[in-house]
């Protein structure tokens, strides 16, 4: 795990250090967002975090080469936001985490986030590995892409800079947080 830890850092310091481009208006830009908690269980389709960090992580691919944090509240209550949202193509996502067994990577479709008190839950399919009945996991990490069924990125999601970029100021499709 502690190789993907360096390799996000390497990419979230490389897109810091240059801004957007000429490139971008050529290209679709990809916004993936990382989200961490200490543990995370899963029971049939159901995957439960708990001891959620209050940020989710961002960074573009290149060529925009941009990062940043959002609040993770917020980051839900926008989820079915939009023509184009993650409620009408949900996401697909790898879950990364150490289990009794080594570390795990899972990659999953990830579909009707819900808070239970501190907990999020979501609705998990498998997208070509099985995933376990039961498993449970610590320091988790969970890698989710922003690409939509078409290859393009979503237009609510990030495609104008505003669902991240500005939050918390207030862009007017946005949710606000009610935690």
């Amino acid at each position: 795990m502690g190789r993907y830890l360096v390799a996000l850092a390497a990419v979230l310091a490389a897109a810091s250090l240059a801004g957007a481009s000429e490139l971008e208006q050529n290209y679709p830009v990809s916004e993936p967002y990382v989200m961490s908690a200490e543990t995370a269980h899963i029971d049939g389709d159901r995957l439960t975090f708990s001891g959620v960090d209050q940020n989710v992580i961002w960074f573009t691919d290149r060529p925009a080469r941009r990062s940043g944090r959002a609040d993770t509240y917020i980051f839900i209550a926008n989820w079915p936001i939009g023509a184009d949202s993650f409620a009408v193509d949900p996401p697909n996502g790898v879950l990364v985490g150490g289990s009794d067994a080594g570390e795990v990577e899972l990659p999953l479709e990830l579909m009707d986030p819900e808070w239970a008190e501190d907990d999020l839950i979501l609705r998990i399919a498998d997208i070509g590995t099985p995933i376990p009945q039961t498993l449970s996991l610590s320091a988790v990490h969970l890698f989710i892409d922003n690409q939509s069924a078409n290859g393009a990125a979503p237009a609510g999601w990030c495609g104008q800079e505003c669902f991240l970029v500005y939050w918390p100021i207030g862009a007017p499709d946005l949710v606000q947080s009610e935690r």
